[in-house]
C-alpha cells in the first residue's frame, strides 16, 4: 500500500496515519519557537553557549561538530522565517511556513 494512501483520512479510503514527516518538522519548529521565546531557560543557555555565543539563533552556522538535536533544529529554521529584521520582535514578523 503506498505511504500517500496510508496518510489519507479514513472516510476517503485511507488509513488515517498522520504525514510523520511533516508531524517531525512541525514538533521541530516548535521546540526551535521556545528556544527563541523562551531565552532564560536551561535548554536555550546550553544551545547559545554551544553553537551560537556571538550571534542569534537564526543566523546560527551549523558546526562539523553538532549534535543530531542541533542539527535537526536547525534544519526546521526554514519553516520559520524573520521579517525584516534579525530579531522576532512582535507577532508581525512571525511567518511560520507548512
Amino acid at each position: 500500500m503506498a505511504w500517500r494512501k496510508v496518510c489519507r483520512a479514513k472516510d476517503e479510503g485511507g488509513l488515517g496515519f498522520r504525514n510523520l514527516k511533516a508531524f517531525n518538522q512541525a514538533m521541530l519548529a516548535k521546540q526551535l519557537w521556545r528556544i527563541a521565546t523562551r531565552p532564560d531557560s536551561l535548554v536555550s543557555h546550553l544551545f547559545k553557549c554551544k553553537y551560537f555565543p556571538d550571534s542569534d539563533m537564526f543566523s546560527a552556522k551549523i558546526p562539523p561538530h553538532a549534535s543530531y538535536a542541533w542539527r535537526s533544529l536547525m534544519e526546521s529554521r526554514t519553516l520559520i522565517e524573520v521579517g525584516s529584521t534579525n530579531s522576532i520582535d512582535s507577532w508581525d514578523d512571525l511567518q511560520i511556513n507548512f
